[in-house]
Formats: structure tokens, C-alpha cells, sequence
């Protein structure tokens, strides 16, 4: 019973990193795009950019699985 549990945990722990790991990258190609629109955000954009990413690499690397949930 314990271990059933913990799969379950382990599965919506999984699928909210999912939800969290889309919402970082759907954020950072919005940065990109105004990046590109705008030249006085550019040094604020990257400043963003690169907390968006160690935010990614995170999500990776406490959820490894995270990107193997099928669509829900």
C-alpha cells in the first residue's frame, strides 16, 4: 500500500513539475520575443533569461520524469 503511494505522489509530482516546466519555457519565448521588440529591456531580458534557465534546469534535475507524463 505504501509503495502504490508513493508511485502515486511521485506521478503528481511528475505532472505539476510538467505544468511548472512549460510555463518556464513558454515564459522564456516570450522573453525572447521582446528581447527582439524592445533594445532598452535587452540587459533586464537576460537578467530573466538566466533565472528562467537555472528555474529549467532545476525542474530537470528534481524531476527527471517530468517530460515523460503523457498529455493530461
Amino acid at each position: 500500500m505504501a509503495a502504490q503511494f508513493d508511485a502515486l505522489a511521485q506521478k503528481d509530482a511528475d505532472d505539476s513539475a510538467k505544468i511548472a516546466y512549460i510555463g518556464v519555457i513558454k515564459s522564456m519565448n516570450a522573453l525572447k520575443v521582446i528581447y527582439e521588440w524592445n533594445e532598452d529591456l535587452r540587459d533586464t531580458i537576460i537578467t530573466l533569461l538566466a533565472e528562467a534557465e537555472k528555474l529549467r534546469k532545476g525542474i530537470d534535475q528534481q524531476f527527471p520524469d517530468n517530460l515523460q507524463t503523457p498529455r493530461f
